[in-house]
This record gives C-alpha cells, sequence and structure tokens, in this order.
C-alpha cells in the first residue's frame, strides 16, 4: 500500500506540471480548462492537500455550469466534514440542496448530511428522516 501511495505521489508530481502548463494556455477550451481544473481537485482531496482542494472546488462550482460544479459544492462539504468542521459541512450541505443540479449529488449530500447528523449524536431517528430523503429523490428519478 504504502508503494501505491508513493507511485500516486510521483503521478501527482507528473501531473500537476502538466495542469498547470494547460491553465496557463490562452486558447485552452472551456471544457479543457474544467477538466485541468477537477483533475488538480481531485488529486489534492487524495493527497489531503485540503487548502489546494478546497482552492480547486472553490473556482468549479464558481465557474462551470458543468456536473462539475455539483461536485464542487458536494466536495467543499465533504472537506469540512473531513476535518472534523461539523457545522460548517452543515451550512454548506444546506446551501448546496438549494443550488445543486444533479440528482447524483443531491443523494451524496443528504447521505453526508445524515452521516454529520450521526456525528454530532443526533438521535437515530433524526439521520432516518434525512435518509429518506435522497430515497424520495431517487424513486421520482426513476419514475420520470
Amino acid at each position: 500500500l504504502s508503494t501505491l501511495n508513493s507511485q500516486l505521489s510521483t503521478l501527482s508530481d507528473v501531473e500537476e506540471p502538466l495542469v498547470k502548463v494547460l491553465l496557463e494556455m490562452d486558447k485552452l477550451s472551456d471544457e479543457a480548462r474544467n477538466d485541468a481544473h477537477i483533475v488538480r481537485a481531485r488529486s489534492a482531496v487524495f493527497l489531503k492537500d485540503w487548502k489546494l482542494a478546497e482552492e480547486e472546488y472553490t473556482w468549479l462550482s464558481r465557474n462551470t455550469q458543468s456536473e462539475y460544479a455539483s461536485e464542487g459544492l458536494y466536495k467543499l462539504a465533504e472537506i469540512e466534514y473531513l476535518q472534523g468542521n461539523l457545522d460548517q459541512a452543515e451550512k454548506k450541505i444546506f446551501e448546496i440542496l438549494v443550488n445543486i443540479a444533479y440528482e447524483y449529488w443531491s443523494v451524496k449530500s443528504y447521505i453526508l448530511l445524515g452521516d454529520i447528523y450521526a456525528d454530532k449524536g443526533n438521535t437515530f431517528f433524526t439521520a432516518k428522516k434525512v435518509l429518506r430523503c435522497p430515497a424520495r429523490v431517487l424513486c421520482l428519478c426513476a419514475w420520470s
């Protein structure tokens, strides 16, 4: 496992200069720019570079209209959660649920909210109630 982590860290060392060169190009398409930012963001999460991950996901959530924006919003809440900032994570989840455009990220947000409530010591009933929301979303999507 440590060899795999070492190889992935090395991959990130190769990946980062390529992303940087791409992002400095004048005539880079929006799609390619978004792809470069998502690669950087996902690598940062894997390497637990929370600062860079937050910067990249914030950029994506503000500058794209694609699924990357929804992923960015969700990941910002998840990063807060992973760092133990439960109140901030909960606040971001509620912002997400108003703005998110993709069902996948909406459902993941409800599940994360259930985890937050459980970690805060809320009753099983509260967490279960929250988790009914994604089930309804999934059912509605299946029937539409």
